[in-house]
């Protein structure tokens, strides 16, 4: 069978071919819009080495164009933002930082950094900002899924003890909603207060400690005698970074580079897809991994945990929450 074509449709369609043909051969048109991406790291460190590695991984098999621009550039102000630029992605505070100080213009998206850092850097850059669209993706792990992780591993430990700033305990405006199905005992701790003696009245009225990454309290300076109190009183503590319990907590829950790398991809992968539009998105940590210290609990008479189970009845827990 032959098919005929003439007049204005044999013109259309060779209009249509010659166009599709150009974009397969001209490598900067494409039929769909690349959403172009810039990623700035603190440093050459390898923790930001790893959360770039895990976006570029998660952003491959999309229309996403990811280039990183070192923030010693920035900072000799030897490169320029194209206008076309989407989005700017600092990994870390400090590349947080400069990006609000000299790219307020653009979407920024944060990552690996802290609530804490998060909100300070905000409240720095006030002036410089103004209605800058910034969003993040922080390291912290949602402060319910920390207590509903203290209450799997220790069971027996009905009452928690929390030791912060007062700064920390402001940032989190969901703590008393959270709290409220648990019985704790919290103290406010002020810059120039002496240190032990606030954590002193924490463990007599708690049964295990819950440390959340309040870096004005727990911070390498303070780490050793923190560690050491509790062990000396026999009371557990809950540690926020794998660092923390590799130093003497005796567990926790938290997220690490590659990790936070694979949300921030498939975030950036989201908002491509959605042609993005709209205030971007402050998000605590999706995936996580929990890291156990059983030196430590021996060291405390406790029975070894598991950290493969107790991963598992996270994850278990998480989905029966959300249905």
């Amino acid at each position: 069978m032959t098919i005929i074509f003439r007049g204005k449709y044999l013109f259309s369609l060779i209009q249509a071919g010659f166009i599709f043909s150009v974009c397969l051969f001209l490598p900067n048109i494409s039929i769909a819009d690349v959403f172009k991406v810039i990623v700035i790291p603190s440093s050459d460190s390898i923790i930001y080495t790893r959360t770039i590695d895990n976006i570029k991984e998660t952003t491959s098999n999309n229309n996403v164009s990811v280039n990183i621009i070192p923030l010693s550039d920035i900072d000799n102000k030897s490169i320029s933002i194209p206008d076309d630029t989407d989005l700017l992605v600092p990994v870390g505070q400090l590349a947080l930082d400069k990006t609000i100080e000299r790219y307020a213009a653009y979407p920024i998206l944060a990552t690996l950094v802290s609530r804490l850092g998060f909100n300070e850097i905000l409240k720095k850059n006030k002036a410089t900002r103004k209605d800058t669209n910034v969003g993040a993706i922080f390291l912290d792990q949602p402060l319910e899924r920390y207590l509903a992780f203290t209450r799997l591993a220790l069971p027996k430990n009905k009452k928690f003890g929390f030791l912060m700033s007062k700064e920390y305990r402001e940032l989190l405006t969901e703590f008393g909603s959270i709290t409220r199905k648990y019985s704790y005992h919290i103290e406010i701790y002020n810059k120039g207060d002496n240190l032990i003696q606030s954590l002193n009245r924490v463990m007599e009225n708690a049964d295990v400690i819950v440390a959340l990454p309040d870096t004005t309290v727990f911070n390498r300076r303070n780490t050793h005698n923190i560690l050491l109190s509790t062990y000396r009183k026999f009371i557990p503590l809950i540690g926020f970074s794998g660092s923390y319990i590799k130093a003497g907590a005796l567990t926790g829950i938290h997220s690490t580079p590659d990790l936070i790398g694979k949300q921030t991809g498939e975030l950036i992968e989201s908002l491509s897809s959605k042609g993005f539009i709209g205030k971007l998105p402050v998000l605590h940590a999706k995936y996580f991994q929990i890291t156990v210290n059983n030196k430590v609990a021996r060291s405390l008479g406790l029975t070894p945990l598991n950290d493969d189970t107790l991963r598992h009845q996270m994850l278990n827990t998480e989905v029966n929450r959300d249905d």
